[in-house]
């Protein structure tokens, strides 16, 4: 009788102190919405990566400052796009994202 109650307080101590391991299969990879927003949010940023390389290709006679504003506009997005590809719960930011529009209005405005 006594060893029983030693085993289980022994047996409540560890799964106290020790967290049980569970199924690796069973790992919480984020909600439904986060992964749908993450993924409209890849195919956003792949379409500005195509809008900025298109700019880029037809204005070749542009001025240094717009050429060195390009390539850090296009090095920011080829960042969000790594970020967006990196894990499965990551997404863009508030302030990301108002900067992606205004650089989508800034490199697609020039086709309409």
């Amino acid at each position: 009788m006594i060893k029983n109650n030693n085993r289980r307080l022994h047996e409540n101590i560890i799964q106290q102190f020790i967290p049980l391991v569970k199924n690796k299969d069973k790992k919480p990879y984020g909600s439904k919405r986060i992964n749908l927003i993450r993924i409209s949010q890849e195919k956003k940023v792949k379409r500005l990566k195509t809008a900025l390389l298109t700019w880029g290709e037809r204005f070749d006679h542009i001025t240094n400052r717009d050429r060195i504003q390009w390539r850090r506009d296009y090095q920011t997005v080829l960042q969000w796009e790594r970020y967006l590809y990196t894990g499965l719960n990551n997404r863009l930011k508030g302030g990301e994202l108002v900067k992606a529009n205004l650089l989508y209005k800034k490199y697609l405005g020039f086709q309409k």
